[in-house]
């Protein structure tokens, strides 16, 4: 597992090149050694890896990555973005390996909020879930996202499964979650993870190359939104 996350890492720097996206600048905020020690961004992504899909849509030129989702609550329950399904009437999802396909529903969606509940309706049998964090993560703390960045946004199926990315938490503004969490095309529906293995966010945006800022649905959005209200 540690050599396919150094694979990703690798894939997802050759993916930077190709889109011709900027890398975002460091946070200049001096270490903090203790959240250092709690946060293991290997250990995060062995946890939350087998819960992450990349979500295909069937279009008139054939099936495409389009966004990303992941697994929460229960195995067959995925959450996206809206925008990634809203034009739409196939999905397919293809799991963390890359390998493996699922076909897929939408069930329910708020288009004020940019999300979409997907529900799996058949392939081999599932186990891995994630769990949406009771807290927010304090500004400063570390965070990861976990996204299936696509290589080439004008060819089908050019995608990297399950990246794993990493920045602080900037702030939090008219009801998102704001890091500097990598993400590039095809982020979109990823889960944003806490140091605990939680999911803190749902990424919907890019506040654009330059700031390198990402924009996500807080959790507490996330449960309102499974609950129905």
């Amino acid at each position: 597992m540690r050599k396919r996350l150094a694979v990703a890492l690798v894939l997802l720097a050759l993916t930077l090149a190709v889109v011709g996206c900027a890398t975002p600048q460091a946070s200049t905020a001096p270490p903090v050694a203790e959240e250092k020690a709690s946060f293991d961004a290997v250990t995060l992504y062995e946890k939350a890896a087998s819960a992450t899909w990349t979500v295909l849509v069937n279009t008139v030129d054939g099936w495409w990555a389009k966004g990303s989702g992941f697994s929460v609550r229960k195995p067959t329950q995925v959450l996206t973005a809206y925008h990634v399904v809203k034009d739409y009437k196939e999905f397919r999802l293809v799991d963390w390996t890359g390998y493996v396909t699922y076909t897929a529903k939408v069930v329910r969606f708020d288009k004020d909020a940019d999300v979409a509940l997907l529900e799996i309706t058949d392939g081999p049998k599932l186990t891995a879930y994630l769990t949406l964090a009771d807290n927010r993560p304090k500004v400063g703390e570390e965070v990861a996202l976990i996204s299936s960045p696509i290589t080439n946004p004008e060819k089908a199926m050019g995608f990297i499964p399950s990246v794993l990315t990493t920045g602080r938490v900037a702030k939090y503004s008219n009801n998102y979650l704001v890091t500097e969490a990598f993400a590039t095309h095809g982020s979109s529906g990823g889960a944003v993870i806490d140091n605990q293995g939680n999911v803190a966010g749902l990424e919907v945006a890019l506040t654009g190359v330059e700031s390198g800022f990402t924009l996500a649905v807080p959790a507490s959005v996330l449960v309102s939104f499974l609950a129905g209200k």
